[in-house]
């Protein structure tokens, strides 16, 4: 008698997955207008994301130049290179790192003091929010060739010009000083990128309740001390999405690099996706540049994991 319950028991189960399958068939067809619809986004996601990406992933593992594919000896002797032989590679991660460190403390930190200036102001709020967002959405290219000129290391250039008129300095080679290069990028970043955080931090600390500062200025609490009591602790979640969103976009820093300096001088403005950029599309060695671009994505995902943990859970407020 147990094998007939067995089998009776095995049939209904696929009596139930072939009934499944029918009513999925059929809600499929019922709303085959919305599938539709959804069809050529669909198919440029797979065409144009997920195709290349593995497609990058499987080069990443052969010698994938001058778009010929040949299978290494070593599979790993890409990822070999870029951790261990390559001190290009280590520079540009040491160059963006502090290319990060700089635009999230003095960036973020000029955001979030413009952020609370302007919602203390009553009069011309709007023109003052046009003048301080117009360059995020000037372009990159043209925002670079002019700072480009701006720092120019010849004596004629606007900065040596003013620096000498005011102060007698001598002129500086801006761009072309390893110590200066990188900073100087960072500050253009970091007004180009101004206008976007202070949104943020402004829509951080409007949805702050006021009812929190008229109990502490009830108490007799000061401004220094209502902030670092109320407006900080309440803005932690703006705070970790601007830390992880300021990460990402820093480590990708592209376009303001390649227009201003092409990492130069010797390498000490070269960046992760700069360089991947420079071995993929000058020297045409496509698996080394796919192997440094999953060894980025691994960076990514891991820091963004660990200030995640950091930061602990993000909490909200009523």
């Amino acid at each position: 008698m147990a094998i007939p319950a067995k089998l009776s028991a095995a049939s209904g189960h696929y009596a139930r997955q072939v009934q499944a399958r029918a009513s999925l068939l059929q809600r499929i067809w019922k709303e085959r207008t919305a599938y539709l619809l959804i069809a050529p986004a669909m198919l440029g996601y797979l065409i144009f994301w997920t195709y290349p990406v593995l497609f990058a992933f499987v080069a990443s593992f052969t010698k994938y130049d001058n778009f010929t594919m040949q299978a290494l000896e070593h599979p790993l002797y890409n990822y070999e290179r870029a951790l261990v032989r390559d001190p290009m590679v280590r520079r540009a991660f040491l160059n963006v790192l502090e290319y990060v460190a700089i635009t999230l403390v003095i960036g973020q930190s000029c955001s979030l003091c413009l952020a609370l200036a302007l919602t203390n102001l009553r009069r011309l709020v709007g023109f003052y929010r046009t003048i301080y967002y117009i360059p995020i959405v000037t372009s990159v290219v043209t925002v670079a060739t002019i700072f480009r000129w701006l720092f120019g290391s010849d004596p004629s250039s606007p900065m040596n010009l003013i620096l000498g008129a005011a102060f007698g300095l001598k002129p500086i080679r801006w761009l072309w000083e390893p110590a200066l290069v990188i900073p100087i990028i960072a500050a253009v970043s970091i007004w180009l990128g101004l206008g976007f955080n202070t949104i943020i931090w402004m829509a951080g600390l409007k949805a702050i309740p006021p009812e929190y500062y008229e109990v502490a200025m009830i108490d007799g609490a000061s401004a220094w001390r209502r902030f670092w009591s109320i407006t900080l602790p309440l803005l932690k979640p703006v705070t970790i999405f601007q830390v992880v969103l300021g990460f990402i976009g820093g480590m990708k820093e592209f376009g303001l690099v390649l227009v201003m300096t092409d990492g130069g001088p010797g390498g000490a403005s070269n960046t992760p996706v700069l360089l991947i950029y420079k071995y993929g599309f000058r020297n045409l060695q496509m698996g080394y540049a796919s192997a440094l671009a999953f060894l980025l994505t691994v960076v990514l995902i891991a820091a963004t994991i660990l200030q995640f943990k950091i930061y602990g859970q993000a909490t909200t407020y009523e």
